[in-house]
């Protein structure tokens, strides 16, 4: 054999033994076991970073995991394999962003393998393709968010970006105070919350369930117990509640927490001193609830009647699995009652009545309130009397030889067994010569009812007819040509009570008594009680 061609075959041999020990160093083809004996090799790579996949608390990060690297597939080729991901773009819209804000954070990455890619923060963290999106919040703080990109084989590279925050306070500050008043196995929290800093500042809280955050909610219900309360000042614009999302309310046990948001004395977000609330956590079932009950309505008629009488109670509602009645003082009471339908109350005393209707279902209760009065039968209106006095004197001459006539008249509003509501009386007095009216004045009084504790109440003066309170401006409207005019003034009473719970003034009944009298240009009167 020549002795080049025996090179050649030489050569050939040891290349052919070079590829068989590559192969097996490299080891089997991907998702294969290794054989025995066989090695495998990672592309190189520096440790790939701690990435978070979920949410993560203001108490606790949640715990990161690490990328495993595969091995090289069998005849692989590092330069085709080992190739570190590029990256297109990694952005945070918008930034910066305003306190308590949502971001959104965009990538692209490119690789000739296939790609995972996943973001990290504080707030949690988010797992996806070589390019996608995510949104991430609140966002109460300068965040910093990690992007990592990797492929099958390990090879793995890290971005990242800082979003800012719009706003907020500064300088220490005195912490949020409050409660997690209620957790209902429904999903609905409620509490109040505010800061002794900013008393009139309605605050942010952040709700979390089982160390996740859930959502930021507005402390800004008026709360009347809040506002008579020691805390925030006697303000009361500090009440929240939140219906937890559906996907928690599966039957399982599960913990909230709720904290309040801390500000300065200008309102300002601090950025730092948030405080959990008190009674949170609270740990409850929770189940997938029907919607809460709601009240349309809830009346009673009569709402006003006499003693002995009796009313019918009638309500509307909602989603109610049912509804009970109570009553103060004591006007009946009734349980195990549909959502719609009425009752009739028992024949009842004379009192102010509050009825409560309270319908509820597993989602929670609602109550509303409607009231009644009862007004003794003595106080019924048994019609009315009128009476007069003509005290015009033979010789009651003015200066101008005007002579004066007096005439006083009075109705008087009547109730059984001798009792009186009041009484409205008018006193008129008129100056005549040759036939005609020169001059007029009144004066009017009233009186109150005749026994104590009367719910009859005079209202005030109507009117007051023909002229003002005293008729002082008489010859101004009228002249002195007429030869007659009706003086006459009209009052207000009424048989009438306030509910004080419900804040309902109920009237029974109502008088609007009129008196006055005719007067003469040639002295004479005539008695009258009308216009």
């Amino acid at each position: 054999m020549p002795r080049e061609k025996s090179l050649i075959s030489t050569t050939i041999a040891c290349i052919g033994l070079a590829l068989v020990l590559a192969c097996l160093a490299a080891g089997p083809a991907h998702g294969a076991d290794p054989l025995p004996g066989q090695s495998t090799e990672a592309c190189p790579q520096s440790t790939p970073p701690f990435m978070v996949s979920g949410p993560a608390s203001d108490p606790a990060s949640t715990a990161g995991t690490a990328v495993e690297p595969l091995s090289v597939t069998d005849g692989a080729s590092p330069e085709a394999t080992c190739v570190p991901p590029t990256l297109d773009y990694f952005n945070a819209t918008p930034n910066p962003v305003d306190y308590g804000g949502s971001v959104t954070l965009s990538w692209s990455a490119s690789s000739p393998n296939a790609l995972s890619c996943n973001v990290s923060s504080s707030l949690g963290g988010f797992t996806s393709g070589p390019s996608g999106s995510w949104t991430a919040g609140p966002v109460t703080s300068s965040m910093y968010f990690q992007l990592y990109c990797w492929d099958a084989y390990g090879d793995g590279n890290t971005w990242g970006l800082t979003v800012g925050v719009n706003g907020g306070g500064g300088g220490g500050s005195a912490t949020p105070e409050g409660w997690l008043d209620t957790l209902t196995s429904g999903g609905v929290v409620g509490g109040w919350s505010c800061d002794p800093d900013s008393p009139g500042t309605s605050l942010y809280v952040h709700v979390y369930a089982d160390g996740a955050f859930v959502a930021q909610v507005l402390a800004n219900i008026y709360r009347a117990d809040i506002a008579a309360s020691i805390f925030c000042s006697g303000t009361g614009n500090h009440g929240y509640t939140y219906q937890l999302p559906s996907y928690l309310l599966n039957g399982a046990a599960h913990t909230i927490q709720v904290y309040a948001i801390n500000v300065d004395a200008s309102g300002g977000v601090v950025g730092s001193g948030n405080r959990e609330l008190a009674g949170s956590p609270k740990t409850v079932t929770l189940n997938n609830a029907p919607p809460a009950p709601s009240i349309a309505s809830f009346s009673a008629a009569p709402n006003g009647l006499w003693s002995g009488g009796t009313t019918v109670l009638s309500w509307n509602s909602s989603n109610a699995a049912g509804c009970s009645i109570t009553s103060s003082p004591s006007g009946g009471s009734w349980s195990n009652l549909a959502g719609n339908g009425s009752v009739t109350t028992p024949a009842l005393a004379a009192a102010s009545y509050t009825y409560t209707l309270t319908c509820s279902n597993s989602a929670g209760s609602v109550s509303a309130r409607t009231g009644a009065v009862v007004f003794s039968t003595n106080e019924q209106m048994s019609g009315g009397s009128d009476s007069g006095q003509n005290t015009d004197p033979a010789r009651n001459l003015d200066a101008s030889g005007c002579r004066w006539k007096s005439e006083t008249n009075q109705h008087t509003v009547r109730l059984q067994v001798g009792l009186t509501a009041g009484a409205l009386r008018t006193k008129v007095d008129w100056c005549v010569k040759k036939g005609k009216i020169l001059k007029v004045s009144r004066t009017v009084e009233v009186d109150g009812p005749n026994f104590p504790g009367s719910l009859w109440k005079y209202f005030g003066i109507t009117s007051y007819g023909p002229c003002d309170e005293t008729c002082s401006n008489y010859v101004a409207l009228y002249g002195t040509g007429r030869t007659q005019m009706n003086i006459w003034v009209q009052g207000h009473w009424g048989l009438c009570q306030t509910v004080p719970v419900v804040g309902l003034t109920i009237c029974l009944q109502e008088t609007f008594p009129v008196v006055g009298v005719l007067i003469k240009g040639d002295g004479t009167r005539v008695d009258t009680s009308s216009p």
